[in-house]
């Protein structure tokens, strides 16, 4: 009982966490990037600007009718959002959605990357209701190729992209753990007799 509470106690540290830090660096890049420009901070790999998209990743939806983009911008992730905290505290013999997810037994790194995602998702969620867009304001790329750069974007959405990238590998380590263990398995069952 005393680890699951410890798991919990750490796993909404991880999302408060993450909401934390993607605010307080919206709030500075609005006082201190606003209006200002866009700012080399490590050459052309590394770059600042202050935009405020009411889209989602790279403004894609941001010239949908209403209420279709606050549907598909904001409700429909809040519904990702509130299965996957579910998914990580609900216990691991839980029946979730009426069978249709049996077991939920992900590990504990598993579930904090899961958090990172959640965290940078609900911060992003809590913006767009309240002004309608989201602040943008970092930018990378591998110059001299412009092809290498990424959109515009924010803390929360490197919680979500690394959390997701994070997550993926640790999914493939897990499978490939469980291959192992069943080749080892199948092949330390004695022959059956004919």
């Amino acid at each position: 009982m005393k680890k699951k509470i410890l798991v919990i106690v750490l796993l909404v540290g991880v999302i408060l966490l993450n909401i934390a830090l993607d605010q307080v660096s919206k709030i500075i890049a609005r006082h201190e990037l606003e209006g200002q420009g866009t700012m080399n901070i490590v050459g052309e790999i590394f770059i600042m600007t202050y935009v405020e998209n009411d889209g989602a990743f790279l403004g894609m939806g941001g010239d949908l009718p209403e209420p279709l983009k606050s549907i598909l911008l904001t409700i429909g992730p809040l519904i990702v959002l509130i299965i996957m905290a579910g998914m990580i505290f609900i216990d691991k013999d839980a029946v979730l959605f009426n069978g249709l997810i049996k077991k939920v037994d992900f590990t504990i790194a598993e579930r904090i990357v899961m958090a990172c995602i959640i965290g940078g998702g609900v911060s992003n969620i809590m913006e767009r209701l309240v002004s309608g867009k989201v602040a943008d304001f970092l930018n990378f790329g591998i110059p001299p190729v412009d092809w290498l750069r990424t959109g515009i974007l924010n803390v929360a959405d490197l919680s979500i992209f690394f959390g997701a990238v994070v997550f993926l590998i640790l999914l493939s380590i897990k499978e490939q753990k469980i291959k192992k263990q069943k080749q080892q398995e199948h092949a330390v069952q004695p022959a059956k007799p004919e």
